[in-house]
């Protein structure tokens, strides 16, 4: 069974050593590293680059699973810097809140297009070796940083739990092709004034990768070994 792990390079090099990775391809768009059924594909972070990438990845291999794994920032009190999160819920934030002033009537009006992955049943939290693993939560994407002001604005207008630059382009591109039932997001809470530990945050990311891999491939014995 064929394994894509969506990444950026900030990511990508604690990945590519945990799963004794070698550099296969490379061009403008991406950079492809495989071992036995994995393929890791580092992205470039631009919206035409992920979109390209993922049109032309599917088409060459055909994967059966998909993980996005990103490195994100906290919007509610729930997480703290280390949480491991898995989102089910995708919206894209519309930049005219920054200059929006919240009423009742206009309360709602961010909320649009919502995408869902129904790959979780139950929402709850789990105490994994000391870093919380939460299931089942709202995230929010988009191009820019954040700051104060702007976050608190997030949590009201989405009741958003979570931010990243990525995830609601993959899936939207991904629920376009018709594999979004595929794919796994997982996010890294990620404090970048924190940046001593990042490779612990990795490592926990990839503890929680290898533990879904368990779970949603346990009926795939063999191990298909992939030809590039």
């Amino acid at each position: 069974m064929l394994i894509w792990i969506i990444s950026s390079k900030l990511t990508s090099s604690k990945i590519i050593g945990f799963y004794w990775m070698e550099k296969v391809e490379k061009n403008d768009w991406y950079e492809l590293y495989k071992n036995k059924n994995k393929i890791l594909v580092v992205v470039n972070e631009d919206e035409s680059n992920i979109e390209k990438s993922l049109i032309y990845l599917y088409s060459e291999y055909d994967p059966k699973l998909i993980f996005s794994f990103w490195l994100s920032e906290s919007i509610s009190n729930d997480h703290m810097n280390w949480d491991i999160v898995l989102p089910n819920v995708f919206v894209e934030l519309n930049d005219e809140i920054e200059n929006t002033l919240f009423t009742k009537e206009n309360l709602d009006s961010f909320l649009k297009d919502p995408i869902f992955l129904e790959s979780y049943t139950l929402q709850n939290d789990y105490d994994f070796d000391k870093f919380w693993l939460s299931v089942g939560w709202i995230c929010v994407s988009w191009s820019k940083e954040t700051w104060i002001d702007l976050r608190e604005k997030i949590k009201f207008a989405y009741e958003a739990d979570i931010y990243d630059r990525n995830s609601y382009l993959i899936l939207t591109e991904a629920k376009n092709m018709n594999i979004i039932e595929r794919l796994y997001v997982i996010s890294a809470i990620y404090n970048k004034d924190d940046s001593i530990h990042l490779d612990q945050i990795i490592e926990n990311g990839l503890y929680i990768l290898n533990f879904l891999l368990d779970n949603v491939s346990k009926e795939e014995e063999e191990v298909i070994e992939v030809e590039i």
